[in-house]
């Protein structure tokens, strides 16, 4: 079954958050496959160009694709998903509800 979830931060905007586990397609038009670590994907529901491979409309992909360990690691301060878009960050709130959504995930 596919994870994901929305976190809307503080900014307004709402993220959409994708896991990606080992032998599971990611990437533009979903042409890649896991080979590694689950992966998190962060969408702008904003906008609807990219879907999941089954057919969830994400968003638009942010640029922002980590290894979920990482996420969990990084300390709770924020996240910038992209060094462009000023919109495109999340502040400590919203990045620890992704960190327990993430952790949730990875229990299962």
């Amino acid at each position: 079954m596919e994870k994901i979830a929305d976190i809307r931060a503080e900014n307004g905007i709402t993220f959409r958050l994708r896991l990606v586990r080992k032998g599971e397609c990611y990437g533009r038009n979903n042409c890649l496959t896991n080979e590694g670590e689950p992966l998190v994907e962060f969408y702008d529901t904003r906008f609807t160009f990219d879907s999941s491979p089954s057919g969830v409309m994400l968003g638009q992909f942010t640029g922002g694709r980590y290894y979920a360990e990482t996420l969990l690691k990084s300390g709770n301060a924020g996240l910038i998903l992209d060094g462009g878009p000023e919109s495109w960050r999340m502040g400590a709130e919203s990045f620890r509800l992704a960190q327990s959504i993430i952790r949730n995930w990875l229990a299962r």
